[in-house]
């Protein structure tokens, strides 16, 4: 994959700083970013989106590499270790069992990163619907918070991913499906922050593909609603204020307590998405098993 009008670029500048070459064309506006743009754009949109949780200096923050966007969640902790660079905050990058060490190997050279391989099992579906891949992440997530001591779970749904989730509550079911699509909660005493839910998938594909952060998931997410959204938005980059919406939905929800594995409201001990995956039987942990090389704590940043 290449991002959207690497072709047309050509020479073309930097339609903000007018000095580098552009490498991304904005396929919503026609804007032409260089790589330094794109980043600063995505790295203050993440500090905004950050804000919402108020870590403290000293906050330890886990950034779990996703079943089914592993990719982002690289770009989600390279993001991390510079916005966090001038505090005496910690990030553990948690690299699930079912995923190699090398995953984490792009990750070498950033700075304040530690990384973390976590048994987990059960592993995800090869493809599950896109709530579940969600809830699956959370929950193995949540786990490995509690076992490393992180106050943080820092997921890396950009805003195109959180308005598809929300159309896949509405209209596929359950209704409870609306609470992941919010930018920011608390579960379990633990605070969960979308990074990304300001910036829209393209650019997050775009900057994937120009850091060379390319891994297969080990879980291909369904959704049954995109053609539904493209119909209705037109491009998957538009913003229909749906995060906002989700935010709204989500307040009005009375079930009547939360899933013990992702922690997502559910009429049940769990939400039928984690029972269906077998979450009841989830086991997370800390693994001794080494990192093909790489070393355990990553230092300095781009």
């Amino acid at each position: 994959m290449t991002p959207a009008g690497t072709d047309a670029l050509a020479v073309a500048r930097c339609s903000r700083c007018r000095v580098r070459e552009a490498v991304y064309l904005r396929a919503s506006s026609g804007e032409a970013l260089c790589l330094r743009c794109l980043w600063d754009e995505v790295l203050a949109l993440a500090s905004r989106a950050l804000s919402r949780v108020t870590p403290s200096p000293t906050s330890r923050f886990l950034v779990p590499i996703s079943s089914f966007a592993p990719s982002a969640s690289l770009v989600a902790a390279a993001a991390l270790s510079v916005i966090e660079r001038r505090f005496r905050s910690s990030v553990i990058v948690g690299l699930p069992s079912f995923y190699d060490p090398e995953v984490a190997g792009p990750l070498s050279g950033r700075h304040n990163l530690e990384v973390q391989v976590f048994e987990v099992t059960p592993g995800p579906p090869e493809q599950a619907e896109l709530i579940s891949c969600i809830r699956y992440d959370r929950a193995w997530a949540l786990r490995a918070a509690e076992s490393v001591g992180a106050d943080v779970i820092v997921l890396s749904l950009t805003r195109t991913d959180l308005t598809m989730a929300l159309l896949e509550a509405l209209l596929s079911g359950p209704t409870e499906g609306v609470f992941d699509g919010q930018p920011s909660y608390i579960v379990r005493g633990v605070k969960v922050v979308n990074l990304f839910y300001l910036v829209e998938r393209e650019a997050m594909a775009a900057l994937e593909y120009l850091e060379g952060y390319h891994v297969e998931p080990a879980c291909w997410p369904r959704v049954v609603t995109k053609g539904v959204m493209m119909s209705i938005a037109g491009a998957p980059e538009r913003d229909y204020g749906a995060v906002s919406l989700s935010v709204e939905l989500t307040s009005l929800l009375k079930a009547s307590g939360t899933c013990v594995a992702c922690g997502a409201p559910s009429k049940g001990a769990l939400c039928g998405p984690c029972q269906s995956m077998g979450l009841n039987q989830l086991s997370v942990g800390p693994s001794r098993r080494g990192l093909g090389g790489l070393p355990a704590s990553l230092k300095e940043g781009p």
